[in-house]
This record gives structure tokens, sequence and C-alpha cells, in this order.
């Protein structure tokens, strides 16, 4: 009897540890993503000017 609850215990504490797991590694792709890749992306359509948009008033 104890061996079955000593599994359960053991198969609920690793469910626990994998969502926990799940969690950090879906926050980190957002970051990734979002932030990182995002950046990249951004940075090559303010690289790409149209030449309409070079003066300047003051």
């Amino acid at each position: 009897m104890y061996e079955i609850w000593a599994n359960l215990g053991l198969l609920f504490l690793a469910l626990i540890a994998g969502g926990i797991l799940w969690l950090v590694l879906i926050i980190f792709s957002k970051v990734i993503f979002e932030d990182f890749l995002g950046g990249i992306i951004k940075k090559f359509k303010r690289g790409k000017k149209k030449d309409g948009d070079d003066y300047y008033v003051y």
C-alpha cells in the first residue's frame, strides 16, 4: 500500500515540476522571440528609409 502512495507522490511531484519547467520555457521563448527577434526585425524595417523621409523642420 505504501508503494502505491510513494509512486503516486513521485508522479504528482513530477507533474508539478514539469508544469513549472513548461511555464519557464514559455516565458523564455516569448522573451527570445518577441523581444530579441522583434528588435532585429524592427532594426531592418527602420534601416530602410524612403526618399522623402530625410528632411527636418526647425
